[in-house]
């Protein structure tokens, strides 16, 4: 019988790859396929595949244990301290590297909670703001660093949090082991009830702010996506082209699914197989498999919008074929068709 560390290797290998073969076959179709009702948008749609591949890439190689999160409940060390234990699995390496591909790991997690968000807000402007794109388009790419800053210091609070120190190696090596099928004790701990050193207070401190700080981002990038969802539907349907109206309605439908993703794949599993634990929520053995979901996100995003934007959609149907590709008929751009506010 497999044990959760094999299980866990094995989903980060087969999705993994699946991601970086989608979302490659997706960058090349926005790419060759440029639809002009998309306009500049099909850009933040590249740099989001882009980082689901740099996601997948690193999530293979990593193959954190327990996928990646693991409530070690049954031992009596864990169940004082209510921790949480990042285990690194996957390919052997030294150990400095081996907790550097974690750190990476965390921040790409960060990173893929502040994406979506960022797409709905570009296509939010994009749509309803059309003047603040054309005055302000060199102001934009200053912006674009805000989410960037968000998952760099949310990580960086994290990952200094859970840096194990002797309090820790004291506890959790022998743990660290045990999961790892007896081969690699690289791994982060977070626990909110150090008891060692000044530092190791400090550490619990830190944990509790980057779990606060964690929690916010969430709940501001759902509500930025449920905001911004009502007012693109609104500006859809005041377009008065029904080709280009038709469109906009498929890049809508796109982004609710990008909604639902991250916050069925990365929000719920974060919520109750990481943030829960650290503070003794009993979530049951279940919540140590539902972070294989991480792996699962990046696979599905490409297919969405696949399915959603038919002339995407259309174009690969027609290449798989061999049969002629048909150009889009939409020559409207939709900013320009909305009313003004």
């Amino acid at each position: 019988m497999c044990t959760i560390g094999e299980i866990s290797t094995i989903n980060s290998y087969i999705f993994g790859g699946i991601s970086i073969a989608l979302n490659s076959l997706l960058i090349l179709i926005i790419c060759y396929r440029s639809v002009k009702v998309i306009g500049v948008y099909k850009y933040m749609m590249i740099a989001s595949a882009a980082l689901d591949i740099l996601f997948s890439a690193v999530y293979i190689v990593a193959s954190p244990v327990s996928s990646p999160y693991i409530l070690l409940k049954s031992f009596a060390a864990v169940r004082e301290l209510a921790s949480l234990l990042i285990v690194k699995g996957g390919i052997t390496m030294p150990m400095a590297w081996a907790r550097a591909t974690l750190v990476i790991f965390m921040l790409l997690l960060c990173q893929s909670i502040v994406t979506p968000p960022c797409l709905f807000v570009f296509r939010y402007l994009q749509i309803c703001k059309t003047n603040f794109l054309t005055n302000n388009y060199r102001v934009l790419r200053y912006l674009l660093l805000i989410p960037l800053f968000i998952s760099t210091s949310s990580c960086a609070v994290v990952c200094f949090a859970s840096w194990p120190t002797a309090f820790d190696l004291a506890f959790f090596d022998e743990i660290a082991v045990n999961i790892n099928v007896q081969r690699n004790t690289t791994y982060l701990v977070a626990t909110l009830q150090k008891d060692g050193t000044v530092y190791d207070a400090i550490q619990s401190t830190a944990m509790l702010i980057g779990a606060i700080y964690l929690i916010a981002i969430m709940i501001c990038a759902l509500v930025i996506m449920l905001y911004c969802t009502r007012r693109i539907v609104e500006a859809a349907r005041q377009s008065c082209n029904e080709k280009t109206r038709r469109l906009q309605m498929q890049l809508y439908k796109t982004l609710v699914a990008q909604f639902l993703i991250p916050f069925i794949f990365i929000h719920i599993p974060f919520y109750l197989s990481i943030i829960a634990p650290l503070f003794d929520i009993s979530t049951g053995s279940f919540s140590n498999y539902l972070p294989f979901l991480f792996a699962w996100c990046p696979a599905i995003n490409p297919l969405v919008i696949l399915y959603f934007v038919r002339d995407y959609r259309k174009y690969l149907v027609a290449k798989l074929r061999g049969e002629k590709e048909e150009h889009s008929s939409s020559n409207s751009v939709f900013q320009n068709t909305s009313r003004k506010k």
